[in-house]
């Protein structure tokens, strides 16, 4: 028998998005109102859109059918909304101007597309700027970000400077279609319980190998998935770390600074957490192009200064 979800939540009780947003304006309302409808047609035609195509990013990568679509929803529904100058996705060659005034809007619009045919975790990161996105620029230079979770039920993680919240997307009934408060005020736990680190361990540095080898002396089980919100969303429920080090092969890192680290970095902060790229805050690291990578080194403070120590030595 099917169950009724209002015999469990009283989403009238509930802040919704729109209603969290209102403290940054009208206008970051009208914004994520937008984001939410996107996200909305999204779900509906991930099951319908599968395979690559014969397309790449400018970092190289054979773009998915899925990442194309998330794209251009995305620019389609924010540029829409009339609150937006300035949007820079992961799959865009350059930044693209929309108006003369309006938010700056940074995306990664499909985080985790290489686990579509898995069908594991994806979601999507935004980074909102007040003004123009003159660079460089620094990720503390936003007033919000957010990260959605595209899996048994779809999660939005949304940061002011101050407070980390995490709403559900309700799927049925009169709210339908919105992302309802399930808890605010997140806080990172102090005591780590998992790590997940990217890269291929033959080419991690010496510091993240003695890293690596102390978390597990510890104790802490490893959990990683191939998708930064999964990986990410793991430290800020459960306490620990996750990383996409400085390898070998590629000592720039490899995550995108402006769309994923940079958002990433700031609602953990929010989250009462840290941030690093091995030396010191990604918060505050200039961001001078805009398809600048960098390591990335986030979760549990204590943890991620240990990461900083061992590099320094």
């Amino acid at each position: 028998m099917e169950r009724d979800i209002s015999l469990v939540c009283d989403f009238s009780l509930m802040r919704t998005l729109v209603d969290i947003a209102k403290q940054l304006g009208p206008e970051m309302s009208g914004l994520l109102d937008a984001f939410t409808q996107a996200v909305v047609t999204l779900l509906d035609e991930i099951p319908n859109v599968q395979g690559t195509s014969s397309s790449f990013n400018i970092y190289g990568e054979e773009q998915k059918q899925l990442d194309l679509l998330a794209n251009d929803l995305l620019l389609n529904a924010l540029e829409n909304s009339g609150c937006v100058s300035t949007i820079a996705t992961e799959e865009l060659d350059k930044p693209k101007k929309i108006a003369e005034r309006g938010f700056s809007v940074v995306i990664d619009p499909l985080d985790g597309s290489s686990n579509i045919e898995s069908n594991n975790l994806m979601g999507t990161i935004m980074g909102i700027y007040q003004d123009a996105l003159n660079f460089p620029v620094k990720p503390s230079d936003q007033i919000c970000a957010l990260y959605t979770v595209y899996g048994p039920s779809t999660t939005l993680v949304f940061a002011t400077r101050s407070t980390a919240y995490e709403l559900v997307l309700v799927r049925k009934g009169e709210y339908k279609g919105k992302f309802v408060e399930k808890k605010a005020n997140l806080i990172i736990p102090e005591k780590p319980s998992v790590y997940g680190v990217g890269g291929s361990k033959k080419s991690w540095l010496p510091a993240v190998s003695k890293f690596v080898e102390e978390l597990e002396q510890k104790g802490l089980k490893l959990r990683y998935g191939g998708s930064l919100v999964g990986d990410f969303n793991q430290v800020l429920h459960n306490g620990g770390v996750f990383a996409y080090p400085a390898t070998l092969d590629r000592p720039e890192g490899k995550l995108r600074h402006l769309y994923e680290a940079g958002p990433i970095a700031f609602i953990a902060h929010a989250a009462k957490g840290y941030a690093s790229d091995g030396k010191s805050s990604i918060l505050e690291k200039p961001i001078t192009r805009h398809d600048q990578c960098t390591p990335l080194y986030v979760g549990t403070t204590a943890v991620v200064k240990r990461l900083e120590e061992l590099m320094r030595s």
